[in-house]
C-alpha cells in the first residue's frame, strides 16, 4: 500500500512540475510589485530669458513604483518621485551668469513589458505631472561680480513623457534587481525640461 501511495505521490508531484514548467518563467500576472529606482544622469531646464536658453547639471533622482501584472508580460505601474542637481546648472546672458539648483517632484503612471527568463528585457514607457522648482538664484554680473539674487521659482510642469529600456533579473520568487536607461522630457513648448540617466532598480514581487 505504501508502495502504491508513494508512486500516486511521485506521478503527483511530476505532473506538478509539468504544469509550472508549462507556465512562462517570467510570468506575473496577478503579482504586486514594490520597486525602488535611483539614477544618476543629467538634469536640463531651458530660460527664454537667457542667451543659451538651456542649461544642463548633473543629477541625482529616486523614484518608487508600485505594479501590477495584468498579464505575464505587460504590468501596469504608478510612481512617485524626485530628482535633484548636484551642482548648479548655469545660463547665460549677455552679460550676466545665472546659476540655478533644480528639483522635480512628480507623479506618473504607465505600462511595463518584460520578456525571458531569469535575465529580461524590458521596455516602459509612462506619462504623468510634476512641479520644477528652481533655487538659490544669484545671478552674477561678469565684470562686476553678483549683483542680484532671485527667489525661488516653481513651475507646474502639467504633462511628462517618460521611456525606459533595461534588464531585470529575477533573483528568486520576490526579489528583482535590474539596470536601465531612462529618458523624460515635459511637454511644454516655450520651456521643455528634460532628464537622462542611467538607472538601478530593486524590486519585491507578492501575490
Amino acid at each position: 500500500m505504501s508502495a502504491r501511495l508513494s508512486r500516486a505521490v511521485a506521478v503527483l508531484a511530476a505532473g506538478a512540475g509539468i504544469s509550472l514548467a508549462g507556465q512562462p518563467a517570467w510570468a506575473d500576472a496577478h503579482e504586486h510589485a514594490a520597486t525602488a529606482h535611483v539614477g544618476m544622469g543629467t538634469m536640463w531646464a531651458s530660460d527664454v530669458s537667457t542667451t543659451d536658453h538651456i542649461a544642463h547639471a548633473p543629477t541625482l533622482d529616486v523614484d518608487v513604483r508600485y505594479s501590477y501584472g495584468l498579464s505575464h508580460i505587460v504590468s501596469f505601474e504608478v510612481s512617485l518621485g524626485t530628482g535633484q542637481t548636484l551642482r548648479p546648472a548655469t545660463w547665460q546672458r549677455k552679460q550676466t551668469q545665472l546659476p540655478r539648483h533644480l528639483s522635480t517632484v512628480r507623479v506618473e503612471s504607465g505600462v511595463r513589458a518584460r520578456f525571458l527568463y531569469p535575465y529580461m528585457p524590458s521596455v516602459y514607457l509612462g506619462i504623468g505631472t510634476g512641479v520644477l522648482t528652481y533655487w538659490h538664484a544669484t545671478e552674477q554680473w561678469i565684470d562686476r561680480g553678483s549683483q542680484m539674487t532671485h527667489d525661488r521659482a516653481v513651475q507646474w510642469q502639467p504633462l511628462h513623457l517618460t521611456a525606459r529600456v533595461g534588464v531585470d533579473y529575477r533573483l528568486d520568487k520576490h526579489w528583482l534587481a535590474g539596470l536601465g536607461v531612462t529618458a523624460r522630457r515635459t511637454i511644454h513648448f516655450s520651456e521643455p525640461h528634460g532628464y537622462a540617466a542611467l538607472e538601478a532598480a530593486v524590486a519585491y514581487h507578492w501575490y
